[in-house]
């Protein structure tokens, strides 16, 4: 594409340390149906890995930051070098289809005129280990619904988190903030409400620059299409869930340190540590067995699915949802103390 002309959108790409992934996903750029209209920058955001001879091979523009700064700034970074309205956000480990670009251009021409952010979901690329296969029943890339945002009071989001199991989600709705993989926005939206913020170097910066969006637009400002679907190529091994739970817990504890409201704890982490003290001093090994009921209840269509489907592994998925949720509960109050701590 001629750099004088103006693409109808621009296609964000940060990437840290992950040379060996990037080629993946910058092909599927490559492999837009609309490729002539779509200008792509890659922004690596002070790697060690030689990621510019990577990308030499692809048709898109490379920002190197000579420091890590994070990628709330290295999305700042791709947001000043974009010539588009319209600006879209990946990840180096996503795998976008070829129509991806072409149906959130064609879901932006037929919204509303309050719109000023679109995006859709996120599934798992492979489904190989443990830890996929309970990611593909549980995605934590997920749009952050309104009844369950971090503004929504505790009984609105304790209703919808108990009754998540039965809910149908609407094929276009409303959202209280779309996922970093899978996101777009005007431009000029971002500009006003002054792009993404540095102090956040990872986790929970797409729901802040969305949580300002819908301040200053409205909450009708922001959609996520069911039908705009990329993969993510989830790391086999559970740890790095549980380190991406505590990590964005992190985010979350910060975040309500500053602006306040409910606390994004999750609900069966707290209930298993409320347990453990509450039945704690009369008998431990009753404590424990009580604590660890609390998870097959809370998601008992793993129970059924397991019996149905004669498949004894979905018995773990509620006790690896525990660990992640006790994660991202750890992760919220190393947050919220840093947070007080760098104020005082």
């Amino acid at each position: 594409m001629n750099d004088d002309t103006t693409p109808s959108m621009t296609v964000v790409v940060c990437t840290y340390n992950r040379a060996e992934v990037l080629p993946t996903c910058l092909r599927g750029l490559t492999n837009q149906t609309i490729r002539s209209d779509i200008q792509v920058i890659v922004v690596d955001d002070g790697s060690s890995q030689d990621v510019q001879s990577v990308v030499a091979d692809f048709d898109v523009e490379f920002i190197a930051l000579g420091t890590n700064h994070g990628l709330s700034f290295a999305r700042n970074a791709g947001i000043a070098r974009s010539r588009s309205p319209i600006i879209a956000f990946t990840d180096d480990d996503v795998i976008v289809p070829p129509d991806w670009c072409e149906r959130l251009l064609r879901a932006w021409r037929e919204a509303p005129n309050e719109t000023r952010a679109i995006g859709g979901e996120v599934t798992v690329a492979d489904v190989t280990s443990l830890n996929q296969r309970y990611l593909s029943r549980h995605n934590p890339l997920s749009p952050i619904d309104v009844a369950v945002a971090p503004d929504a009071s505790f009984w609105q989001r304790l209703r919808a988190y108990v009754g998540s199991d039965s809910v149908r989600l609407q094929p276009i709705r409303h959202v209280h903030s779309l996922v970093g993989a899978n996101m777009s926005f005007a431009r000029q939206a971002l500009v006003d409400v002054g792009e993404f913020d540095p102090s956040i170097r990872f986790g929970g910066d797409e729901e802040h620059v969305c949580k300002n969006v819908r301040k200053r637009f409205g909450d009708e400002s922001i959609l996520c299409y069911s039908s705009i679907v990329v993969a993510h190529a989830f790391d086999p091994r559970l740890r790095d869930t549980l380190r991406r739970a505590f990590r964005y817990g992190i985010a979350s504890g910060r975040t309500w340190s500053r602006d306040g409201g409910v606390p994004s704890v999750r609900p069966t982490g707290g209930l298993f540590i409320v347990s453990l003290i509450v039945a704690g001093p009369f008998s431990i090994a009753g404590a424990v067995l009580l604590a660890l009921v609390i998870p097959f209840l809370m998601w008992r269509r793993w129970v059924s699915s397991a019996w149905r489907e004669r498949n004894p592994e979905a018995l773990l998925y509620p006790l690896i949802a525990l660990a992640q949720e006790l994660c991202s509960n750890v992760g919220f109050l190393v947050g919220w103390l840093a947070e007080r701590h760098r104020d005082s």
